[in-house]
């Protein structure tokens, strides 16, 4: 009798930042735009601004975000967290 075929191995994936972590378009964003060797020092500080912007922390989501460009200087998603920052300043949605 020929033997059962065995499931095959789950795929490797490369460690994130943490569990909850930054979607996979994003980390792979972040991977292209990042200097060499600072992906994860950005993927980190852009995870933290966003932490801090859902908490109401505009200033420290600037501040992070801010120092997520210095390592990632052509990524679209950490321009739109400090373009978000400019929101309540502005008074867009002021009530």
């Amino acid at each position: 009798m020929p033997k059962a075929f065995r499931p095959r191995p789950a795929p490797r994936r490369s460690p994130g930042p943490h569990p909850r972590g930054l979607p996979r378009d994003i980390r792979d964003e972040l991977n292209r735009t990042a200097r060499t060797g600072k992906q994860q020092a950005a993927m980190a500080r852009l995870e933290r601004a966003i932490e801090l912007l859902e908490r109401g922390d505009a200033k420290g989501a600037a501040s992070e975000a801010r120092k997520a460009k210095e390592l990632a200087t052509r990524s679209p998603t950490i321009r739109e967290i400090l373009g978000l920052e400019q929101v309540p300043r502005v008074g867009l949605f002021a009530r």
